[in-house]
């Protein structure tokens, strides 16, 4: 692809995730698919850029606003493609010009009169100007201001920094197969270099940004991709062998495998979802890790006769809530934009109701772990609060006690991080996905 080309390929993608909210990287890839001369070069060059200009949206939108003239409607994905030639690549205006007419029948318009006026008056600029209000030098909506300084206060900007850069990718060594010792060598035999991570037991950062979905380790059932977040939040369940869990929201099912492993495939575990589609790749993921003590259920909407039917039977019960996903914006960069207000309340009201539904299959003494990839005390904090009104038989156990009874008692854990009743997980505190997680026990 010629580099016009690939300028046309960034704003066609831009374009596309514009209307369809499915994430970045599923869009990205179904683009190339139906792109095969695109080769390698050609997708990590438009791959890369695509990912620049979600991370710096607010700070090229703000530039492109006081370039303009008048006020002439919503920036355009060609106009942040422009800008952030200018002030990310730092190209300059003949060579903005030279790029653009070079693009030939595959390539973009021409610079017009206008776009040559913006690019003349950017060059120079920096992307990032103390002018700029926190949410654009944070690259999220202005309106969650209010909700992001209730829950970080004067660390807002570090966090929200954090939160804009490129996530590692974390696996989880499957405990029911050898160590993670064993299967970090096993990985430099093929060709994959890893360091422990520093809270999980079970978790490996990879040092490189290399695909592994096709390495033998991962075929022969060594790992999982999870974020160590995700990892964490496993662990705080306190799964042990002979137990009965119930992994509520269970999806793709990543918690499940790693509640198998640590139960040593001994007990039972449920994995619900109300979505066949959802539950329909774990199947052969168990499969590969070998757990056997796993039975999916797909759960009804509303009322559901299983339920009903294990009620009070459950030593834990797991619940993953549908959420906003602020937490992952480090993976979906894009999806900051399509969130609203209304879907937060939204959100709020469907997690009081599942943790309404799912409280009565704890059993006396059991344990409700209600986890969240959000940042948000809506989702959060409030949701909690607003349950232990209707549900005066659950109490809070604080998240160092639990984490003293599970992850303490694991070698190569590392400590507690934060000493609150709640779990908070962040990028600029723990270099994990944002992760919030609240322990409840059912008293008699």
């Amino acid at each position: 692809m010629t580099p016009g080309a690939r300028i046309k390929a960034v704003t066609e993608l831009l374009d596309c995730m514009e209307s369809d909210s499915a994430p970045a990287d599923r869009l990205i890839s179904t683009y190339f698919r139906s792109r095969r001369y695109a080769g390698s070069k050609d997708r990590k060059a438009i791959t890369t850029m695509v990912y620049d200009i979600l991370r710096a949206r607010a700070a090229l939108d703000w530039w492109i606003v006081q370039i303009r003239a008048k006020d002439e409607g919503p920036v355009t994905s060609r106009e942040r493609v422009l800008a952030a030639l200018i002030l990310i690549n730092e190209e300059t205006p003949q060579g903005v010009k030279d790029l653009l007419d070079a693009g030939g029948a595959y390539g973009p318009a021409p610079l017009s009169v206008d776009e040559r006026t913006m690019v003349e008056a950017l060059s120079g600029k920096p992307l990032l100007d103390p002018a700029q209000p926190c949410d654009v030098r944070g690259n999220y909506p202005a309106w969650l201001t209010p909700s992001l300084t209730r829950l970080f206060g004067d660390r807002l900007e570090a966090e929200m920094s954090a939160l804009n850069t490129r996530a590692p990718l974390d696996l989880r060594v499957n405990m029911l197969k050898p160590s993670a010792a064993h299967v970090r060598d096993v990985l430099v035999t093929q060709g994959v270099e890893t360091e422990p991570t520093p809270i999980s037991p079970w978790g490996l950062r990879s040092l490189g940004h290399q695909r592994i979905d096709h390495i033998k380790a991962m075929q022969d059932g060594l790992l999982e991709v999870q974020d160590e977040g995700s990892q964490i939040i496993s662990l705080l369940v306190g799964a042990e062998p002979g137990m009965r869990v119930a992994d509520y929201c269970a999806g793709g099912g990543g918690k499940t495998l790693a509640l198998a492993a640590a139960m040593g495939n001994k007990g039972y575990i449920f994995a619900l979802d109300t979505s066949k589609k959802r539950l329909s790749g774990l199947p052969p993921r168990l499969k590969r890790a070998r757990a056997h003590n796993v039975e999916l259920q797909v759960l009804a909407e509303n009322d559901d006769l299983w339920e009903q039917a294990h009620e009070g039977e459950f030593d834990r019960v797991l619940v993953d809530a549908p959420c906003s996903g602020v937490g992952a914006w480090r993976r979906n960069p894009g999806a900051r934009w399509r969130l609203t207000a209304l879907d937060v309340e939204r959100h709020a009201i469907r997690q009081g109701k599942i943790l309404g539904r799912v409280a009565g299959l704890v059993a006396t003494g059991g344990r409700l772990v209600y986890a969240t990839c959000s940042l948000l005390a809506e989702e959060n904090e409030d949701v909690i609060a607003g349950f232990l009104k209707t549900h005066p038989d659950f109490s809070i156990v604080p998240a160092p006690q639990v984490w003293a009874g599970t992850l303490g008692r694991i070698k190569g854990a590392g400590p507690c991080p934060g000493e609150g009743e709640f779990l908070h997980l962040t990028p600029a505190q723990n270099g994990t996905d944002g992760f919030f997680a609240a322990i409840l026990e059912r008293r008699q």
